[in-house]
């Protein structure tokens, strides 16, 4: 039972994922091996610009390892933000280190800032 309650409700924080700024999108790429401290200021900021956080892959190759894992700095974090999990947005905005901020214009082009600055900073810098 205490599974299927953290299934529900990291498919709620996923839902609350979506992200749009000024008609783009804004895609945090992060990893849960980065510091805590980073992942939770990331989520806070994430929630206030309505980017989304994601994951290349599955925490120790476990669904429910990486959802309690993102529940847990969720809740750290006082948001209600989830992630994504797709490998294939890594491989279309080329991010091959964490974290990586990219914004998505919307007719495809992107722009992309990496290193471990706030997420509204790497935003200055694209703008």
């Amino acid at each position: 039972m205490k599974s299927m309650k953290l299934i529900i409700i990291a498919v709620f924080l996923f839902i609350f994922s979506s992200a749009s700024f000024a008609g783009g999108k804004i895609y945090y790429f992060f990893s849960f091996s980065m510091p805590e401290e980073s992942l939770i200021q990331a989520m806070r900021q994430a929630q206030q610009l309505n980017a989304t956080m994601v994951l290349r892959g599955l925490k120790d190759d476990n669904w429910n390892a990486t959802l309690k894992e993102i529940l847990t700095l969720s809740q750290k974090a006082g948001v209600r933000k989830g992630a994504i999990i797709d490998p294939t947005l890594f491989d279309d905005f080329d991010v091959r280190v964490v974290p990586a901020v990219v914004y998505q214009c919307e007719n495809g082009n992107y722009y992309k800032v990496s290193g471990n600055i706030p997420i509204q900073n790497a935003l200055e810098v694209i703008f």
